[in-house]
Formats: C-alpha cells, structure tokens, sequence
C-alpha cells in the first residue's frame, strides 16, 4: 500500500492511501495519531429497514448523579419499530459487556441484519 503524507499546516497532516484521505492534528511519525476525520468519495444513504430485526442502533448516553457519580445508559433500537430492544445502565460498559447484552437480546428476538453506531464523540 502507498500511503501520501502531506504536510497541511504546523500541526495538521494528511494521509492519502487507497481513496482514503485522512487528517491529523499531530506528527504523523507518532504512534498516537489523533484522526480528526475521515473522507472517502460520496457516501450512500443508508437503506430505509423494511421488517423488524433489519437494523438496530446503538446509541450510548452518559450522565451524572447528584453527587457527582458518572453513569453511561446503552440504547439499543430497532430502526423499523423504532422500539427500545434495551436500555442498560452501568458506570462502565465495556465491549465486551455490549457484546453480551446484543446476544442476549438476539436470543429473545434473532439476530439482527445490521448493528449501526454513530460514532460521535461522547460528552465527558
């Protein structure tokens, strides 16, 4: 693979690779590069779900408690009923505990064609 560095301002470079054009706000020779975003031609639109169990979506939601205490809530929707499959709620959801929480929905409901996420940032 030929990846293209490119040196944009001080502190901000750009990958190219592939079709891929990536930015950084750091030195592209450190391990830890930060990828502020990503671009890739045009993106289709999703396709709309037809039936129940086409598509769920994630969606993680974080609060505090009066006391200061951080919790995080775990959403996960059917896009087609737009039902709530799951609210799951801890002071710390690991992958692993997300994993545990779809297979136990899928053995109630079945698997699901497709498992979206938004990948935003997340407030702190």
């Amino acid at each position: 693979m030929n990846i293209q560095i490119t040196r944009v301002t001080a502190t901000k470079y750009s990958f190219k690779a592939n079709g891929f054009e990536f930015f950084a706000e750091t030195n592209p020779n450190s391990v830890n590069v930060a990828v502020a975003s990503a671009q890739w031609g045009t993106r289709a639109p999703m396709a709309i779900p037809q039936g129940p169990n086409q598509r769920w979506s994630l969606e993680f939601v974080s609060d505090s408690l009066s006391c200061g205490r951080r919790f995080r809530i775990l959403n996960v929707i059917d896009d087609f009923s737009r039902e709530c499959l799951a609210a799951v709620v801890d002071t710390s959801l690991s992958g692993d505990r997300v994993g545990r929480e779809l297979d136990r929905i899928a053995e109630m409901r079945g698997y699901p064609c497709m498992v979206v996420s938004d990948n935003g940032t997340e407030p702190r």
